[in-house]
């Protein structure tokens, strides 16, 4: 034969192998995929429950996660030390919140209020500090009310879930906490079997609890108001809950794995999982679960741990951690919207 040939017929079958191994599908490895494109990858979400919230509060349910196997030293967070009442400058409100301005405050009324149309819990001797926030709320929390409260089921204001594709995408949901979500790569990666899936599934599940608000004085908060008032804001009410976020690596396709999730197959999750022929078989998930004022997530492993979860996401004398904290100008003009 020709040489000239050979040489354009082995030029031509290198062309074809490398095009089949760029057209590969399998987003790889979890961790060690190929990063997403970060000018066309947009989260598309296919939700099962979304409620919305006011205009006037602020999602920080994410800012300040982080996940308890990790080896760290993890300091509480800043909203650990958030009180209804608690007053600061306006351009650390919502992300530090640590330019707190203290003062003689006035008494006032606070009230928790509990999902699922359960009675109230109040008192009207509260002046806002954080100490004497930390009272009311364990004796909220040991009331019979809000045993009631925990004792029924519980519906998530959030559930749904998003064909990931790779695990670089984790950057996307919480561009708030860039750690959180190397953190959450880090662990799959880590303790991952599978080499090549399918499919990268992420969703979420968000439970609201108990929200508690300040009754404004109607004199202000302060007995005396701060040269700079037209500069503070203060917190009018912080909405509790708990989450979790979870990743499902398999090797089936997205639309396969979010069926199961979505009760298509006829069977339960965890049937989907367990049995011999089940769609998910062989699959893994992880769930990172959020229920304290730690916010150290809880690695679980199975599909036990999110199911157990959704069916009890709140704990006994527990109230979770701030999902919403709603903040008010405090000259009185309204409400206080962070720049996003």
């Amino acid at each position: 034969m020709n040489l000239q040939i050979i040489r354009f017929l082995l030029l031509f079958l290198s062309c074809v192998l490398v095009t089949s191994c760029d057209n590969n599908d399998s987003p790889g490895r979890p961790g060690n995929e190929k990063p997403g494109d970060e000018e066309t990858f947009s989260p598309h979400w296919d939700y099962i429950v979304e409620t919305g919230m006011p205009d006037s509060q602020t999602f920080i349910g994410t800012r300040y996660l982080g996940i308890d196997d990790r080896n760290e030293s993890i300091p509480m967070p800043p909203s650990d030390g958030l009180y209804v009442g608690c007053v600061c400058k306006s351009d650390c409100f919502g992300n530090s919140f640590d330019d707190e301005v203290t003062g003689d405050k006035n008494q006032a009324g606070i009230i928790a209020t509990f999902g699922n149309g359960w009675s109230d819990y109040m008192a009207n001797d509260y002046i806002p500090r954080l100490i004497n926030y930390v009272d009311f709320m364990k004796s909220t929390t040991r009331s019979q009310e809000y045993a009631d409260f925990i004792a029924d089921k519980h519906s998530p204001g959030v559930y749904g879930f998003c064909n990931l594709e790779s695990m670089d995408n984790l950057k996307y949901f919480f561009s708030d906490n860039m750690k959180f979500a190397e953190g959450i790569a880090e662990s799959i990666r880590l303790r991952s079997g599978i080499e090549s899936p399918g499919s990268l599934m992420f969703g979420k599940a968000v439970f609201k609890g108990m929200t508690v608000a300040l009754e404004t004085p109607g004199d202000g908060i302060f007995k005396t108001a701060p040269a700079d008032a037209g500069n503070l804001v203060y917190i009018k009410s912080l909405t509790y809950g708990a989450s979790a976020y979870f990743v499902v690596v398999s090797d089936k396709e997205y639309a396969d794995v979010i069926a199961c999730f979505n009760g298509l197959g006829g069977r339960t999750l965890q049937e989907e999982f367990s049995e011999e022929d089940g769609v998910l078989r062989g699959s893994e998930i992880y769930t990172f679960i959020i229920d304290d004022v730690t916010q150290n997530a809880r690695v679980g492993t199975t599909v036990d741990s999110l199911i157990d979860f959704m069916a009890n996401p709140f704990k006994p004398l527990g109230y979770g951690y701030p999902l919403y904290v709603d903040g008010r100008w405090l000259n009185g003009d309204g409400a206080y919207r962070p720049e996003k």
